[in-house]
């Protein structure tokens, strides 16, 4: 017989889930001596932003990915939750590469004129310190 709220399998003479206490219609929970009841209550599995925006800013990381394939069968909607995040600021991370390494090539001249007069700048002052 199984649970009709979470589907585990019944004890069998015990109207109440030993997993998520939901009790059966009949209503009275039963135990016969020398049998414990042990109810553990189900874990909150609550997906959502936070969970979203946590897999966001830690997408350069695999921190987020290592708790997705932890919690995926434990919290599932917590688990896509932050998959969902992860993806979405690993795809930002690589538009912003992209952008940024597009300005650069468009703009190498003027970037490594800038690095030279700046380098000479510092060059230059260094000189001066030994003096």
């Amino acid at each position: 017989m199984f649970c009709n709220n979470c589907g585990a399998n019944r004890v069998p003479n015990l109207t109440a889930c030993h997993i998520c206490g939901h009790v059966e219609q009949g209503g009275q929970i039963s135990v016969t001596p020398g049998q414990s009841l042990t109810v553990t209550p189900p874990s909150i599995d609550s997906g959502g932003f936070v969970w979203g925006f946590f897999g966001f800013i830690f997408s350069a990381l695999l921190f987020p990915l290592i708790l997705f394939f932890q919690w995926k069968d434990q919290m599932p909607l917590r688990a896509r939750a932050m998959l969902i995040g992860y993806l979405i600021g690993f795809i930002v991370c690589i538009i912003i590469l992209v952008i940024v390494g597009m300005i650069i090539i468009v703009n190498y001249d003027a970037i490594y004129e800038w690095l030279n007069e700046s380098a000479g700048v510092v060059i230059i002052s260094l000189r001066s310190l030994r003096r």
